[in-house]
């Protein structure tokens, strides 16, 4: 299975060094470039769907039971609680208002699972609810009955759109402790598409036949941008159009989206987070979407700076009484997105095992056509913090 070449990889790293492309400078800095490793590290013979904010969600979790170094790793890479004002549990009410406010469905949640045996840190469980909202139940974690109970706290979270996150019990050690967040998301359209206009069209793939899609039209006047080597444009939702839809589409038939993190760079990053757009009046087709996605966060980014920091002897102080001096660390995420006519629903669940000993698991003026027929990138985000929730590459919708 083939990944980004070499020249991308070191294209994503000089992104996340850089600290530039974004305008907003708040976690919409840290979140697509944490969303950008993942997608870059999976295999790109099909679709690459992440949720940043529930992975950064979950490493902020467990770095609150980090020392200093950890804690630092983690805000650098996710821009979760670098201030008060940003941390997990006020960036979670932010968005939720802002999303209620816009008749929008946003639903956020999180939980600490020491297992029963486990001794924790002093004050470990009060920082957890104050920094993060994060409520504690003590679980035998190697236990069928622990796996049961993460899987209906997921399926209960994210209105059954996730069944199940693990497949086994969370952990095979009964000193360890699991950290999940959930999240769902259904928002209309501010303005919808017709479904009269919805036609069957072919969808050009890379490596593989044309497929027929149902490919959804709409004219309108739009925020788009047009560069050299791609177009995006941006679609909004709910009555205030506090969260979007981002798409960027290569230009080049030929071109995987995944080649323009090294093209594009910070340009292609910027357009990601719908910074230099203009309004203009143009035509966007875009297919129905159903998209699922399993993978292991931690272990695409082992070689990150968070996760080796976690890794550290003793570096989970605040999480442990005993801090292990060879901490273990695994993960899963999954996320599904369905995208129609009336607009978007989306949920995902990640879980990160922490223990000590190694889960399961420039605008143009003439009117511009934006024709999603081919692979693309998305990125559905909050417009006030710029914080993405679900991101990837459609190369098979």
């Amino acid at each position: 299975m083939r990944k980004i070449s070499t020249a991308s990889a070191a294209a994503v790293l000089a992104l996340l060094a850089s600290g530039q492309p974004s305008s907003a400078g708040t976690t919409s800095d840290a979140l697509p470039k944490l969303g950008l490793t993942l997608v870059a590290a999976m295999p790109h013979n099909g679709n690459a769907v992440v949720s940043p904010f529930s992975f950064g969600a979950a490493l902020d979790l467990a770095a609150i039971g980090g020392n200093d170094a950890v804690r630092a790793s983690a805000v650098k890479a996710t821009g979760i609680g670098a201030s008060p004002s940003s941390s997990l549990s006020a960036l979670n009410r932010q968005m939720v208002s802002s999303a209620h406010s816009g008749g929008i469905s946003l639903e956020i949640a999180n939980a600490i699972w020491p297992d029963s045996s486990v001794e924790l840190a002093p004050g470990f469980i009060d920082a957890e609810r104050r920094d993060a909202d994060a409520p504690t139940k003590r679980l035998d974690l190697t236990s069928d009955a622990a796996k049961r109970t993460i899987n209906d706290w997921v399926a209960d979270a994210t209105h059954g759109h996730i069944p199940a996150l693990l497949d086994g019990p969370p952990s095979d050690t009964r000193t360890a402790v699991a950290v999940t967040n959930a999240l769902y998301f259904k928002g209309a359209w501010t303005a919808p598409f017709d479904p009269d206009l919805t036609s069957r069209q072919l969808f050009h793939t890379l490596g593989s036949p044309d497929k027929l899609v149902d490919l959804m039209s709409k004219e309108d006047r739009f925020d788009y941008r047009d560069e050299a080597e791609f177009q995006a444009v941006e679609l909004d939702f709910g009555n205030n159009a506090a969260f979007a839809l981002e798409l960027v589409l290569p230009k080049r038939a030929d071109m995987d989206p995944a080649t323009l993190i090294e093209r594009a760079g910070g340009h292609f990053l910027d357009a990601l987070q719908g910074n230099g757009h203009a309004v203009a009046k143009g035509k966007v087709m875009l297919p129905r979407l159903d998209l699922a996605q399993t993978l292991h966060p931690v272990e695409l980014m082992a070689d990150s700076e968070v996760v080796r920091a976690i890794r550290q002897p003793e570096a989970l102080s605040r999480m442990f009484a005993t801090p292990p001096k060879d901490p273990a660390l695994r993960s899963v995420q999954k996320v599904v997105m369905t995208l129609d006519e009336k607009g978007a629903t989306a949920a995902a669940a990640t879980g990160v095992e922490v223990a000590s000993a190694a889960l399961s698991v420039a605008p143009p003026n003439p009117p511009f056509e934006f024709r999603a027929d081919r692979p693309f990138w998305f990125a559905l985000r909050d417009r006030a913090s710029g914080t993405v929730l679900m991101m990837g590459i459609v190369r098979q919708p």
